[in-house]
């Protein structure tokens, strides 16, 4: 069954790390830069998507970094630890096991509010209140 191959691969990547630690932590910082790449494709040839998409998306992480670093300037820090609770159990995952694009795709609503924050503070912070005033 899917689950029991599941099983399988999770003691599999478990044994391999145990049995060599260091080309284990070798490979978590290119997973990391791997989940936030643009790929969607199969890994082993992955498909042409145009450039501008890899600059849209680094900036959309520069704003989830920023909304991160404003956020924590406010008041609400309840709201923020659990915030940041989710996006660190995704980035433990990632990092540990595969580091694919698609499993951001379960913390991108957390990351559109932290982007959102963003926004809304730089938009305060250069006195764009929108087209109502």
């Amino acid at each position: 069954t899917e689950t029991q191959s599941q099983a399988r691969f999770y003691r599999a990547a478990l044994e391999w790390m145990r049995s060599d630690p260091a080309a284990a932590l070798g490979l978590l910082p290119r997973k990391l830069v791997r989940s936030w790449t643009l790929s969607y494709s199969d890994e082993a040839r992955p498909g042409p998507l145009p450039g501008w998409l890899d600059w849209l998306n680094a900036g959309f992480g520069m704003l989830v970094l920023a909304g991160m670093g404003l956020a924590s300037r406010r008041g609400e820090r309840l709201l923020l630890a659990l915030l940041l609770a989710v996006v660190a159990a995704w980035l433990i995952k990632t990092v540990i096991f595969y580091g694919s694009a698609r499993q951001t795709a379960a913390v991108l609503p957390v990351m559109c509010i932290f982007a959102a924050v963003a926004v809304a503070r730089i938009g305060l912070a250069t006195g764009d209140r929108g087209a109502g005033g």
